[in-house]
């Protein structure tokens, strides 16, 4: 059990870093169409290790879903990516947070804790 634990914890944190460095590399580009878009991921490198820690993210999460139960193992993992995604646009990103968006994530945890997590 503490194995899958652990390995959710790593799934989180490599899917949320992920999301935060697609962002800062995609912020780069601006508008564009479909197939700039792609060119420009295959030469940047924050998208392109987003991209790889997004599929072996993928991998970790096939092997959580092995052992711990859904409904124990998805509300954490949103949860927990939905947390540290906020604190890397804020410690990253240097994107701003107020005081709505703090109360949301501690709705949200408190609705996971309600849960039974």
């Amino acid at each position: 059990m503490i194995v899958s634990i652990a390995l959710l914890a790593l799934t989180i944190v490599c899917v949320s870093a992920a999301n935060v460095l697609l962002r800062r590399g995609m912020s780069q580009l601006g508008d564009a169409g479909l197939l700039r878009v792609i060119a420009f991921g295959l030469r940047s490198w924050p998208v392109l290790i987003g991209g790889a820690l997004y599929v072996f993210s993928l991998l970790t999460w096939t092997l959580c879903l092995r052992q711990l139960d859904l409904g124990v193992a998805y509300p954490v993992y949103i949860g927990g990516q939905f947390l540290l995604v906020l604190l890397g646009s804020v410690f990253v990103l240097k994107e701003g947070i107020d005081a709505r968006r703090m109360l949301g994530v501690l709705c949200i945890f408190a609705g996971i804790l309600l849960a039974g997590v």
